[in-house]
């Protein structure tokens, strides 16, 4: 079962875009928060959960020896991810059958103290912030002061973008879906935190050139929610943080979660995040307030409770419960776009969707630095799982084990490569833009057993990297591009609009390569 769920992970870094290719800032020493960037890449008034309350009552009690059994695999699932990372803490809550099932904290809220963690513990949930941003949007869309299908320009007349595409083509939809090309430009982890924030910083976005087409392919960009984010405060009038804890977490009943850092410090039961510089090894520590940043907060800067976080799945399966409509919660975790990864794998409106071990598994993670998050749940069995760790690598594995141990599903090893002989269309010559604009060039070779890549920078071509392709889907490979032996950088070939053929873009979550020599009939090239 280990195995499987590294597999499971290592697909959904992917998803996510979580690669490693190095942009400015990535190797920076995490304890100057000016100098750092993130990666960024829902419920009743009937609370499940929530601080104050007497949570042991909550509990249903447990005498069946296939619930005492889960619970032991639950704890070894969750033990196991924790030593496999070095995490020094973890809260984790289950719903099954739409009923609080099991909730726990593991080890210490900082690593060398003897604090432990504790089920009502809060923490950091990153990019898990996304569907909630979506919620917000969603909640305007039922009020019918928007449409997914308006330009953002509609509610943002001040946002602009570079040529050649135009702001106005971006639609809400686009920034719902991971749609819209813009790139996800990293930004300071620590900035301005005032109601102003969010338009601050859209209107300093003039000089950004999209990656593609709005529409042309799912790729992973933190802009999109900071954009939808500022959707919700125009359409509402309100401010986003407000927004928020007025109209989407408090009729929700999720009493611990918040945009507040100061407000987590007030409750006292909070974890440290850990970060490792993933350059000098060093680790720092942060507390809930040693950073904080306005602009970035719809997309992954939010705090909550494992408990919180089951509750908002639940409101999601459970058709919205008053808080958004049953068919806006229908619509997030609808298929809306393809990955383009594998079969099965899909984007709503801040929710990812796959089919797992013979489940439709709906999902978000999220990693920022110093804590990490994995919600999953299962509509068709009423089942949620929510991870919560005080390091910036989630603990993903073990929210897939727990899913696998408690709902006793089937192991289902799927085959997704194929054979090296089709892999010719892929070869060919990309113009590559980085999400801070560089440019490369990209040499993809075939040899009729494998592919080569060949990534040049445009501005010194002698620090050029090359490294074999390992597929690990049909259209998606890695490559090693730091040297060490471990692929690390995931590339897919993509078509117009997600068509498998003829292969024009290379996509990844950090740079974006249009191919300059079209296809000829049998995978060869021609000229520019």
């Amino acid at each position: 079962m280990g195995s499987k769920r590294l597999t499971q992970v290592s697909t959904w870094m992917l998803a996510m875009g979580l690669s490693a290719f190095p942009v400015p800032g990535d190797a920076g020493d995490t304890t100057d928060l000016s100098r750092d960037v993130v990666g960024l890449s829902v419920v009743p008034a009937k609370s499940l959960l929530g601080p104050g309350s007497p949570t042991a009552s909550r509990m249903p009690t447990i005498f069946s020896a296939k619930a005492t059994d889960d619970r032991a695999q639950i704890d070894q699932c969750v033990q196991d991810a924790m030593g496999l990372v070095g995490t020094p803490g973890v809260a984790v809550a289950v719903v099954v059958d739409g009923e609080l099932f099991y909730q726990q904290g593991y080890g210490v809220k900082k690593r060398g103290l003897d604090d432990p963690v504790t089920p009502q513990t809060v923490f950091r949930i990153g990019s898990v912030t996304k569907m909630m941003t979506a919620a917000a949007v969603m909640q305007q869309v039922d009020a019918g002061r928007v449409s997914l299908d308006d330009p953002v320009t509609r509610l943002i007349p001040d946002f602009e973008i570079a040529p050649p595409w135009r702001s106005d083509q971006i639609t809400i939809h686009h920034l719902l879906t991971h749609t819209s090309g813009f790139p996800d430009r990293f930004f300071f982890i620590d900035g301005e935190t005032g109601d102003q924030a969010l338009s601050d910083w859209v209107e300093n976005q003039d000089t950004t050139s999209l990656h593609a087409a709005p529409g042309a392919f799912w790729n992973y960009s933190n802009p999109n929610f900071m954009i939808a984010g500022l959707v919700a405060e125009r359409a509402s009038g309100i401010p986003y943080q407000r927004y928020m804890a007025d109209n989407v977490w408090a009729p929700a009943g999720m009493t611990s979660t918040t945009l507040d850092p100061a407000a987590v410090m007030a409750w006292g039961d909070w974890a440290w995040g850990h970060y490792t510089n993933p350059v000098s090894g060093i680790e720092s520590t942060y507390d809930p307030d040693d950073y904080d940043n306005g602009a970035a907060a719809p997309a992954g800067y939010a705090f909550s409770t494992a408990g919180d976080l089951v509750q908002w799945a639940d409101l999601l399966m459970e058709g919205g419960q008053g808080v958004i409509s049953s068919e806006s919660a229908a619509s997030m975790q609808a298929h809306h776009v393809s990955l383009l990864y594998s079969p099965g794998q899909f984007y709503g409106l801040g929710v990812f969707s796959e089919t797992f071990n013979g489940v439709e598994l709906k999902q978000h993670g999220g990693n920022i630095p110093g804590w990490g998050t994995a919600l999953l749940w299962v509509p068709e069995r009423d089942f949620a799982v929510a991870v919560l760790a005080n390091t910036f690598e989630s603990l993903s594995g073990a929210a897939y084990c727990i899913t696998d141990a408690v709902l006793d599903l089937d192991d289902e090893s799927l085959d997704y490569t194929t054979d090296p002989s089709t892999w010719g269309p892929f070869a060919g010559s990309y113009d590559i833009v980085d999400v801070v604009g560089r440019r490369w060039a990209a040499e993809v070779t075939w040899s009729g057993a494998g592919l080569d890549l060949n990534l040049i920078p445009r501005w010194n071509p002698e620090e050029a990297i090359e490294s074999p392709l390992y597929q690990v889907y049909s259209r998606t490979f890695v490559a090693d591009l730091d040297g060490d032996e471990v692929p690390d950088t995931d590339f897919t070939f993509i078509g117009n609009q997600g068509a498998p053929d003829p292969v024009i873009w290379l996509r990844n979550r950090q740079m974006v390569g249009l191919i300059n020599k079209p296809p000829r009939e049998g995978g060869e090239r021609t000229g520019p």
